[in-house]
């Protein structure tokens, strides 16, 4: 650290130039030649100016020295005399103003070869501080290293020594933060830990002394634990085979069987039953999935469903398929079953059982025949009621035109009531024959472009005077961006006058409101809304029934036959849509129909679904 100064003064002053070396070795005589030169006036007197530069030229450092007025080639004194610096090609000169105008000016040229020398002299005198530095610092180097190293390092060999020749735990004393300092205080945490883990040591030999006592003890009260689980085991054996004997006993006694799968849905039993059932030896089943075993005749989607439920280890209920029996007659067979695991909670395997529904199948299906039945003479009779009624109105109408040119009063309105009695037969008639074709899936739709804003002028017009007849009020918004929608615009029309006509019926001095929205690029959605009485909880679960009204009070004081709200439901299914209802009782009621806007176009309308 002492050869820093040193080195720092050399590198100062060999940066310095030579002209400052020149200006502090010459700096006190020219400054007392310039104070004369002005003091004397020796501007006018050349043998003064001569004088005085006498004793710079006596240093044989300087090569010639001049002095010069400002602006004059001629020099007003120079040494050499009549020479001065104009033959001297030195490198190393110093220019000085030696009067307070700076009119006069010292110029001296000095000898480069003194210069050289002097600059090697200075070098030498700088190494040689630097070497005497050196060795000052080298050997207070060494004294500090013996302090500062030497012996915490003796302290710390001392301490390990001890530590594992005599086994004393010796810490070693930190007095530094330096290298050392931290390998002594890792040392004594070494040390600590060494301590610490003595110290657990003995404690868990102290434990483990006592955990052999008591594991003794527990070794035998688990023996004798064993003797009694033993003989509790060979109980529960005696039990457990009186519960198979008991279990074997229920499946004969049982119209049901019960079947089994092991955990890779390979058949692993069934019970006597299922081959007095369906002749089928069960031999022939065991160990196969339900893929080898097959179900012919079944639906693809029940199928699937039931295979996905197997697969997905979900239970399942009333799978229903035919099985072919020997004597070559069909079997039908309802299915249950549910996974089962261990007390891992690992999967292995289903149980379920299965019963004979062969009668129940041909009851339903003479019940479908009957419907059938009942719908085709349905049909058949709406069709024979029709005719004469649509005579009757015809011939209403024709006698209300000969009252009316008569002025028959009491004639128009008798009249009047037999054509709307007949209207009323005829619409009733109309529901009954479109009900009877729904169920009878003879019921098409005509799809075609339908304008949304000539749809709902007309649906207006017709329902106006059944609005205003109990003073309501009909408020009609079209908020969707599509202009048509593609649909049975016929079914759709009679869709909204039944509901709106609903509305009109059970509202007095309200709002009746017909509102059709957006639903992004796939569905409108049409509301019907009403201020009218509502319908309770009771009434909503069957408000979609044929033949079905709120309450046994309503036709009585409302009138209708509760067709309306059937055939709108199973009108809107046809069209692919859905139709919701939302009510509280004394707040009104409000019907939702959605809608898709574009459907696939067929060729040929397809035919309705009875829901």
């Amino acid at each position: 650290m002492l050869a820093v100064p040193g080195l720092t003064a050399i590198v100062y002053f060999e940066l310095r130039t030579h002209e400052e070396t020149l200006s502090s070795r010459v700096g006190n005589q020219a400054a007392r030649a310039s104070a004369a030169f002005v003091r004397h006036s020796a501007q006018t007197n050349p043998s003064l100016a001569r004088d005085l530069l006498a004793p710079l030229a006596a240093d044989r450092a300087f090569l010639c020295a001049e002095i010069r007025q400002q602006g004059q080639r001629e020099f007003v004194a120079a040494v050499p005399a009549k020479i001065g610096c104009l033959q001297q090609d030195s490198e190393n000169r110093l220019d000085m103003e030696i009067d307070d105008d700076g009119q006069y000016t010292l110029i001296v040229q000095f000898s480069d070869t003194e210069i050289a020398e002097a600059a090697r002299l200075r070098q030498t005198l700088m190494i040689l501080v630097v070497v005497l530095a050196f060795l000052f610092a080298t050997t207070a180097a060494a004294l500090c290293f013996r302090q500062i190293v030497t012996r915490p390092l003796q302290n710390l060999v001392l301490a390990i020594k001890k530590n594992t020749v005599r086994g004393e735990r010796v810490p070693v004393e930190v007095t530094s933060s330096d290298e050392l300092g931290v390998v002594a205080m890792a040392y004594n945490e070494l040390l600590d830990r060494e301590i610490e883990r003595e110290q657990t040591l003995k404690e868990t030999n102290r434990a483990l002394s006592i955990s052999q006592r008591e594991f003794k003890r527990l070794n035998a009260d688990l023996e004798e634990r064993v003797r009694s689980r033993t003989a509790e085991l060979h109980a529960r054996g005696i039990a457990l085979s009186n519960s198979e004997q008991r279990f074997k006993d229920f499946a004969k006694a049982s119209s049901d069987w019960y079947w089994e799968m092991d955990e890779t849905l390979r058949f692993s039993y069934f019970s006597d039953r299922f081959t007095e059932v369906t002749g089928v030896e069960t031999s022939l089943l065991l160990g196969k999935t339900r893929e080898e075993t097959g179900v012919p005749d079944v639906d693809p989607d029940e199928w699937r469903r039931h295979l996905d439920a197997l697969h997905n280890q979900h239970p399942f209920r009333n799978f229903i398929h035919p099985r072919q029996k020997p004597d070559g007659t069909t079997a039908w067979l309802s299915i249950n079953g549910v996974p089962y695991a261990n007390s891992d909670g690992r999967f292995m395997g289903f149980r379920g059982t299965g019963n004979d529904i062969t009668d129940l199948v041909k009851a339903r299906r003479d019940a479908e025949s009957a419907s059938r039945a009942k719908s085709d003479f349905l049909a058949n009779m709406s069709h024979e009621l029709r005719t004469p009624l649509n005579a009757i109105i015809g011939y209403a109408e024709l006698l209300r035109e000969d009252a009316r040119e008569n002025h028959d009063r009491q004639l128009l309105d008798d009249l009047s009531k037999i054509d709307n009695a007949g209207r009323q037969l005829l619409e009733l008639v109309n529901n009954i024959l479109d009900i009877s074709k729904i169920e009878a899936n003879m019921m098409e739709a005509s799809f075609d472009h339908v304008a949304l804003d000539a749809l709902f002028d007309g649906v207006a017009d017709t329902m106006g005077p059944a609005v205003a007849a109990k003073g309501n009020t009909l408020h009609i918004e079209n908020n969707a961006d599509q202009s048509t929608l593609y649909t049975d615009g016929q079914k759709l029309r009679q869709i909204l006058l039944n509901l709106l006509s609903n509305a009109a019926k059970f509202t007095t001095e309200g709002d009746i409101r017909l509102s059709v929205d957006q639903d992004g690029d796939d569905c409108l959605r049409f509301r019907v809304t009403d201020s009218g009485v509502g319908m309770s909880e009771e009434q909503l679960a069957k408000v979609f029934e044929p033949f079905v009204q709120g309450e046994s009070s309503t036709s009585n004081k409302y009138g209708g036959t509760g067709l309306g709200l059937a055939l709108c439901k199973r009108f809107t299914k046809l069209l692919g849509g859905q139709l919701e209802v939302e009510s509280h009782e004394g707040a009104g009621t409000q019907f939702t129909i959605v809608l898709p806007i574009q459907q696939a176009k067929r060729s040929k309308p397809e035919a309705a679904v009875a829901s």
